[in-house]
């Protein structure tokens, strides 16, 4: 747990990173002409120094940020349940494998919308469980 708390807290610092911060000195002379510059003014001036930040991010680069950071969640929670055995919706078929094996029972169906399979687990003759895929993802389960 405390692994990728660590993930995301450095996942935030390169986000944050990214965007620069630079100071623009606003700098005015004897006869009160205003320029700026990145250096700092002269001592006789009259000077006034501003945070411009140039790596603002666009609202689709945001968006897009914001996504990628839910499939980090996303991934990091289907590891977690794999390897304490569970399963759970958006798991990938490889994932239920190393979960809980090869299912005992492949029900497999293949047309133009797609890949659809159930797979059944059954532990010791007494307890059916079903795990329903498609397009290689979980998208239901089933236990009696």
């Amino acid at each position: 747990m405390k692994t990728r708390q660590h993930i995301l807290a450095a996942i935030a610092l390169a986000f944050a990173a990214a965007s620069p911060v630079w100071a623009v000195n606003k700098c005015k002379d004897a006869s009160g002409k205003v320029t700026y510059q990145e250096h700092p003014c002269e001592a006789a001036s009259n000077s006034q120094s501003l945070n411009i930040n140039a790596g603002r991010m666009s609202v689709d680069d945001e968006l897009a940020a914001q996504e990628r950071l839910a499939k980090i969640k996303r991934d990091n929670a289907n590891f977690d349940s794999m390897i304490n055995g569970r399963i759970r919706i958006g798991m990938t078929s490889s994932q239920v494998q190393n979960a809980w094996g090869y299912p005992s029972k492949v029900n497999k169906s293949i047309g133009s919308y797609g890949t659809h399979e159930q797979w059944i687990y059954r532990n010791n003759g007494h307890n059916t469980q079903y795990v329903y895929i498609e397009n290689g993802v979980v998208t239901s389960m089933q236990s009696p």
